[in-house]
């Protein structure tokens, strides 16, 4: 993709679209550090203070809107993102906007090797991920205390 093109993108998303652009763009590295530093569950606790009531319910076009530009943002990062400081930082900025959401954290094993993915979802609908994350990592029950419960 050229730099006219992205450009011209940029261009394209509304007001809103560029300040969660921006704020995912600088707010990635500092949750990762901050995971690093602190850990998972002081993280949640950290960025769940700041919880608002629950808004009206978003439409699940405007949330997948939303997601998709945070995932350009992502794109961005220099070094790149891993996925749980992505999936904190977006369920955090989902947050600030009165969505709620739910932080996954899923493993498989693959040969010898265990890997581990996060992700969120919105209303059990998984947000930056294929629908088929579910078949691909088995997921932990419930990963975020203060996020809406899991659909069965």
């Amino acid at each position: 993709m050229s730099l006219r093109t992205k450009v011209a993108g940029f261009g394209a998303l509304t007001t809103d679209e560029r300040r969660l652009f921006f704020a995912a763009f600088a707010c990635i590295p500092l949750v990762a550090v901050t995971l690093r530093c602190l850990g998972l569950r002081r993280v949640q606790a950290l960025l769940g203070r700041a919880e608002t009531p629950a808004g009206e319910a978003a439409q699940a076009d405007v949330v997948r809107r939303m997601a998709r530009v945070f995932a350009a943002a992502a794109r961005c990062v220099p070094g790149g993102a891993r996925c749980l400081p992505k999936a904190l930082t977006l369920q955090w900025l989902l947050r600030g906007r009165r969505i709620a959401t739910q932080l996954r954290i899923g493993v498989r094993k693959e040969g010898d090797r265990l890997q581990a993915h996060a992700w969120i979802e919105h209303r059990g609908e998984p947000l930056l991920e294929d629908r088929d994350v579910h078949e691909r990592f088995a997921a932990f029950e419930r990963t975020d205390p203060l996020s809406e419960p899991a659909s069965k």
